[in-house]
């Protein structure tokens, strides 16, 4: 077997999962060791074996994969790669497959026919210096480690080939990476509306805009909008986190369409933040880690990343009408980060506090989900009082503050040069939209 290059790892996880503790949920960790390298009676593979296993903690939102397993790693540089693994199945049964890398799991999840050979090759977008490549036999309806099986399969080779970088194309593309707040919607959902779904409309000849799922995307949430001279790529989807961004590769996904001299602006907290919800919430050290990363990961593409403090809540008194700043230990973790790494911060959450002083506490209730029972028909036919997301006139109002942020930063002057420098004000409470 050819593992030239690749340092091979045993991955084991001997101890039960620590559980709740201080309203966290900690689940189990894994211990790597030496592996032992079993070669085949011909010597020509390697015998992988493997057992996982699923667990759920009792509140069920966590759910979490284990599988002890051989690990190969490599030095990746924060690159991109195509990685090529040819198998050889022993058994007398289909086998289904499962890669994994750096904690994202590769789809679509493939199977090995009875004693036949079969060749993987996936994409590999490295956030890191070195990446780490698992495969096992997935068992997702067993939810004991006594239980699972231990599954083998020959790894007859492994490879992984550096991708060259994309090249600057004449229209630049600026990428959005987020949640819930900057999301594209269907009509079932008016009026709530994502502020990455309209900041095209800050942009020159917004009339002349193309609407369309990019090339490569999992989910149906994530948009292009096309100008004459620029493409803004919307892949923000709701209730993620940076780090649940990541493990469900959609990082992943965007890492591997950044070009050489687009830009990526990144906002995420308010999922973040939610320790009820194990699969979602990080730690402020992991937030800022976690984000590091994906400045690091477009640099080495080329890419311009840009740090964006999350739009905040309506977090008010609704006496005095004075608005809190939402999300401060995760601004100042932001800023903290773009001191350490020089990497362009725009304050969105300090701009929309603003602005919701300005325009006061029942003004802002036609920014957010605030509706009245039978006045839309979908989502919120009944009426709603949501003070986290947007409805579609606080949507285009913060989609101008952030392009005025664009705007005001020296070093964003290729993306401020098609903007249409369109006054957001115009769309404050009483304004047409």
């Amino acid at each position: 077997m050819d593992y030239c290059g690749f340092s091979v790892l045993s991955v084991r996880y001997p101890r039960e999962a620590e559980g709740w503790v201080d309203g966290i949920y900690h689940k189990r960790i894994s211990e790597r060791g030496k592996a032992d390298i079993v070669l085949t009676s011909d010597g020509e593979g390697v015998i992988l074996r493997s057992r996982h296993w699923r667990e759920k903690e009792e509140s069920g939102w966590g759910v979490f994969d284990y599988a002890e397993t051989p690990a190969f790693s490599f030095k990746s540089s924060f690159g991109d790669f195509t990685v090529s693994a040819r198998f050889f199945n022993p058994t007398n049964e289909e086998l289904p497959v499962r890669a994994v890398y750096d904690g994202v799991t590769v789809y679509p999840q493939s199977v090995l026919a009875p004693m036949t050979q079969t060749e993987l090759s996936f994409p590999v977008a490295s956030v890191r210096e070195t990446t780490e490549l698992v495969f096992y036999v997935p068992n997702d309806d067993i939810s004991e480690k006594a239980a699972a099986p231990v599954r083998e399969l020959t790894l007859l080779s492994l490879a992984a080939v550096p991708m060259p970088k994309r090249a600057a194309d004449k229209k630049p593309t600026l990428f959005l990476a987020s949640d819930s707040t900057v999301q594209t919607y269907d009509s079932y959902y008016y009026p709530q509306t994502g502020w990455g779904e309209v900041l095209y409309k800050y942009f020159k000849n917004p009339d002349f805009v193309s609407e369309y799922r990019p090339e490569g995307s999992t989910y149906s949430h994530c948009r292009a909008y096309e100008l004459p001279d620029i493409v803004i790529e919307n892949r923000a989807i709701g209730g993620r986190s940076s780090l649940s961004f990541y493990l469900e590769g959609k990082w992943a996904e965007l890492l591997l369409r950044v070009k050489v001299g687009d830009t990526v602006l990144i906002q995420f907290g308010h999922n973040d933040s939610t320790k009820a919800r194990p699969n979602r919430y990080v730690s402020l050290p992991e937030y800022k880690e976690c984000l590091r990363a994906f400045v690091r990961s477009v640099r080495s593409r080329g890419g311009v990343p840009v740090l964006v403090s999350p739009v905040m809540r309506r977090s008010c008194n609704e006496e005095t009408g004075e608005f809190l700043l939402s999300f401060p230990e995760h601004r100042a973790e932001l800023q903290s980060l773009a001191a350490e790494e020089d990497v362009i911060f725009l304050d969105l959450g300090k701009k929309s506090l603003e602005i919701c002083t300005e325009v006061g506490a029942e003004g802002t209730k036609a920014l957010f989900l605030w509706t009245f029972p039978t006045v839309y028909s979908g989502a919120y036919k009944n009426g709603s009082t949501d003070s986290t997301h947007l409805q579609r006139r606080g949507a285009l109002i913060f989609a101008g503050a952030l392009a005025a942020l664009i705007e005001s930063e020296p070093r964003l002057c290729d993306i401020a040069s098609h903007l249409s420098k369109k006054d957001f004000r115009e769309y404050y409470p009483n304004g047409e939209i």
